[in-house]
């Protein structure tokens, strides 16, 4: 893409504006932050019924914002459970930061508005890669793999803060036995000391609906 400024890092597809339609994301090394919307202007379909994709010219830069340098990789998910995808990025310093698009026009469609930092993990090693899973209870879990075959658990304690203000004095005694822990370290291996060992994590995996059979 020949729009993007710098070194591309990351790239990734998904809603990550919340209107219901998948964006092209790509994000620099120097920190600027691309979005490409692919739909065909001309919403013209093709002999299928479908949206005709734009030549390799065609494709414009529909908003550009500078956020922290450094990055290495990039997930589109709801990892907090509020049916809305939030944009997380592990950076080469240790650091994995969240971010969420926020609107600052009412129209469905136009891209205004900017990414907003909702919350900054730093973690013992390296950012090996990022995934989301469901939890015991269902609800999805934030989870990064490191070097060594280990990994940890990022919590959203921002669902915290924003829960209602009823229950903030039930919360006011254990708030003051020290900070909230927000990283919960795991480790799966005695190999977890050789950190030449690089750990990636593939999650939400089912079984799917259809049954092969062996002949």
């Amino acid at each position: 893409m020949r729009s993007c400024q710098g070194m591309l890092t990351c790239v990734g597809v998904g809603d990550v504006c919340n209107k219901k339609k998948n964006l092209v994301v790509a994000v620099s090394a120097e920190g600027w932050f691309h979005l490409f919307d692919l739909t065909s202007p001309s919403k013209h379909l093709d002999a299928l019924g479908h949206h005709e994709l734009p030549t390799a010219d065609d494709p414009k830069l529909a908003f550009k914002q500078h956020i922290p340098a450094n990055t290495k990789v990039i997930l589109i998910s709801d990892i907090d459970g509020d049916g809305k995808s939030e944009l997380v990025i592990g950076y080469t310093d240790r650091v994995v930061r969240a971010f969420r698009w926020e609107d600052s026009s009412e129209s469905s469609d136009s891209l205004s508005g900017q990414l907003v930092l909702l919350k900054k993990w730093l973690l013992e090693g390296q950012v090996d890669s990022l995934s989301v899973n469901p939890d015991s209870d269902g609800s999805p879990e934030m989870m990064v793999s490191q070097p060594g075959c280990g990994y940890a658990i990022l919590l959203c304690t921002w669902k915290k803060e924003q829960q209602p203000p009823t229950e903030m004095i039930d919360r006011s005694a254990s708030s003051r036995e020290g900070p909230v822990r927000d990283v919960i370290l795991h480790q799966t291996s005695g190999r977890i000391h050789n950190k030449n060992v690089s750990t990636h994590l593939i999650g939400t995996i089912g079984r799917g609906k259809y049954k092969f059979y062996s002949r």
